[in-house]
């Protein structure tokens, strides 16, 4: 049988299948532009509440800072100022990310209850106790890196707290964000934040050993 007649006939079978082909393609762009399209509708922040409770708090930390410069706040109040904007930070984070958690809300409750302290304590001194605010009501089931919260422990308890305040609030709020991130999705994408913990539990230890 010729070339010529072998091309006449597998023709038609050419065609349906380059038909069923063009179909697959254009439902796969369909599928492909719909998922585009979901994902910039999945892409908006979920909570719009939860960014204006966040954007509150903000302003209410922002006159509190200002408070606590025009008065040269002691320690305490240094620390418990550092420790509710990193726990905002987190908490915007998360958020614009849109996570599904309530860890999102739970870190800017506990940003707002710190701002609630700095507010109720004016130019009182806050008790010593709140330098162990970190711990309870944690936003997350379980303590990671136990290495890394008896380092801060440690710089906590040296009297050098005074030169460390921020970098051992925002150490404590880093492990909590890292611990969720390994519970909600895993290892990899948590060890970013395990390793700037680290820096910054790094950086308080320094800070203390030079502190005068």
């Amino acid at each position: 049988m010729s070339r010529s007649v072998l091309y006449t006939m597998e023709t038609p079978a050419l065609s349906k299948f380059t038909g069923i082909a063009s179909a697959l393609c254009g439902a796969a762009l369909m599928w492909c532009a719909q998922a585009q399209a979901r994902s910039a509708v999945d892409a908006k922040p979920q909570d719009a509440a939860l960014l204006q409770r966040i954007t509150h708090t903000q302003h209410r930390l922002d006159v509190q800072r200002q408070l606590g410069v025009q008065n040269s706040s002691p320690l305490s109040t240094s620390y418990i100022t550092e420790k509710a904007q990193c726990w905002l930070d987190f908490s915007r984070h998360e958020a614009l990310r849109n996570n599904p958690s309530p860890v999102p809300a739970q870190a800017q409750a506990k940003a707002l209850a710190l701002v609630d302290v700095l507010e109720a304590a004016g130019d009182s001194p806050l008790p010593g106790t709140v330098l162990d605010s970190a711990l309870p009501g944690m936003p997350v089931s379980q303590r990671m890196r136990n290495d890394l919260w008896s380092r801060l422990d440690a710089v906590k308890a040296s009297g050098a707290m005074q030169c460390s305040a921020k970098a051992v609030a925002c150490g404590e709020v880093m492990l909590v964000q890292a611990a969720h991130l390994h519970q909600r999705i895993d290892w990899r994408y948590a060890r970013p934040y395990f390793g700037m913990a680290e820096d910054l539990v790094s950086q308080a230890q320094d800070q203390a050993k030079t502190c005068k």
